[in-house]
């Protein structure tokens, strides 16, 4: 499109230029080609118009260059640096006075601007809820982190205990009276001697009955 409104300007002001280049028809004449010959032949744009433009026209001329750059070699854009092109692209065809480039980039540049927008605020939104995610997350953790903390004090507590009491059993039976050692000690030797003597008696009783009879 801008090709076309640069050939258009060229065949109202620079018509020597385009039959020296033998340049007939739009398609004949790369966009990068056109800020060069617009730089030499400045002087066909009215200073007015040049200071309606809100940079210097070298500069918007090497933009208008690195657009068609960018086009050919499809180079990934950012979002501010395409709306960029496009501003800068709007901005030159309204130097050349072409209505239906102006309209059609102009159009562009407000669907383009829309769509960014609209993108940042989804944006926006889905980093909002990412935030309100790991915020809820976070708090999850930190429950489970404290759960586990209680958990581990009530292992010690209850294993503190557990050595408590079994320290208490142990120094109850080490201070139990030895007496009751002792006294089971003497009827285990009591019950000894009696089985001894039945066992005596009995051998001793055929013997007696011998004699008897």
């Amino acid at each position: 499109m801008l090709e076309r409104a640069c050939y258009a300007f060229g065949q109202k002001k620079l018509g020597g230029v385009l039959q020296r280049e033998g340049w007939d028809c739009a398609e004949a004449v790369e966009l990068n080609r056109w800020p060069r010959i617009f730089l030499i032949y400045q002087s066909e744009f009215s200073v007015d118009e040049l200071k309606d433009l809100g940079k210097p026209f070298p500069e918007l001329l090497e933009s208008i260059t690195q657009l068609r750059h960018a086009a050919v070699h499809r180079i990934r854009l950012s979002a501010n640096s395409a709306v960029q092109f496009i501003v800068d692209a709007e901005s030159l065809a309204k130097l050349l006075q072409d209505d239906v480039s102006i309209n059609t980039i102009s159009r562009l540049r407000r669907e383009t601007q829309i769509t960014i927008e609209e993108l940042k605020r989804n944006k926006d939104l889905l980093e909002s809820r990412l935030a309100e995610t790991r915020k809820q997350l976070a708090a999850r953790r930190a429950e489970l982190e404290r759960q586990e903390l209680d958990a581990v004090d009530n292992m010690l507590k209850e294993d503190r205990e557990y050595l408590s009491f079994a320290g208490a059993n142990l120094e109850h039976a080490l201070n139990s009276p030895p007496t009751v050692i002792h006294s089971r000690a003497a009827t285990e030797d009591e019950l000894s001697s009696e089985a001894d003597l039945d066992e005596s008696l009995y051998e001793a009783e055929p013997s007696s009955q011998k004699c008897r009879d």
